[in-house]
């Protein structure tokens, strides 16, 4: 998951999200913006609330960036047929 620059965060996220204080947000949200742009898995060794709620957003973040790969294949497999049939005539 390395090299993203950007990911997806879904709404209902927002009822969990309300459970949790100030503090357990900013750790939660962080150790999601690190796991994006490193793979680093967070051990919150201390709450397994937050735990348990990253490993549901680790599910969503990786099916969401095993999609986002797939489709960036196939646009660059269609832009290197179309660029082929162009300068190919």
């Amino acid at each position: 998951m390395t090299g993203k620059s950007s990911f997806i965060m879904y709404t209902r996220y927002s009822k969990l999200f309300s459970m949790l204080s100030a503090e357990d947000l900013s750790k939660l949200i962080f150790a999601v913006f690190a796991y994006v742009e490193s793979g680093e898995v967070p051990n919150f060794c201390d709450n397994d609330g937050l735990n348990m709620l990253f490993a549901v957003m680790r599910v969503d973040l990786d099916r969401d960036s095993k999609k986002y790969e797939e489709s960036k294949a196939r646009m660059s497999e269609g832009g290197k047929k179309g660029a082929e049939m162009r300068w190919n005539k």
